[in-house]
């Protein structure tokens, strides 16, 4: 992957299988996905105005290195009111609720509170947490 020497070595515990890849394939691969992956980020960032002060090169360098994709469920939970904050959101794709005073039960079901918004593709959320060191305000599922 990196054109250097190994860095450690691998012994098989028990019986094993293995899948392996040549690493020029492997790089290969890599490079389209991200190159692909750069580009849909990046539109994405031209359209959020929170990054409008940016330039090219700053919004290309957090395509590249800040933005991570996570796949949430219908009724999952992505951020709980209170708690601290390590990231900033924005919707790819979806629909997401924010409620304000909600608690998740035993069960792992949102209970109480108050919905006060609906995010879609686009928005941005979690950013006011992040800039300011504050904990979450809201639950968003």
């Amino acid at each position: 992957l990196y054109n250097c020497p190994r860095t450690a070595t691998v012994t098989a515990k028990a019986a094993s299988g293995v899948w392996g890849v040549d690493c020029e394939t492997f790089r290969k691969v890599m490079r389209e996905y991200y190159s692909k992956r750069f580009t849909e980020n990046r539109r994405y960032l031209n359209n959020m105005s929170i990054f409008d002060g940016l330039t090219s090169a700053q919004k290309d360098r957090i395509g590249e290195l800040a933005l991570m994709e996570e796949e949430v469920r219908a009724g999952e939970r992505v951020i709980e009111e209170g708690e601290s904050t390590t990231s900033m959101y924005y919707v790819k794709k979806g629909e997401l609720t924010v409620y304000v005073g909600a608690k998740w039960n035993e069960n792992g079901q949102l209970e109480g509170g108050k919905k006060i918004a609906t995010l879609k593709s686009g928005d941005c959320f979690g950013e006011r947490a992040a800039l300011y060191g504050e904990t979450r305000s809201s639950t968003v599922v």
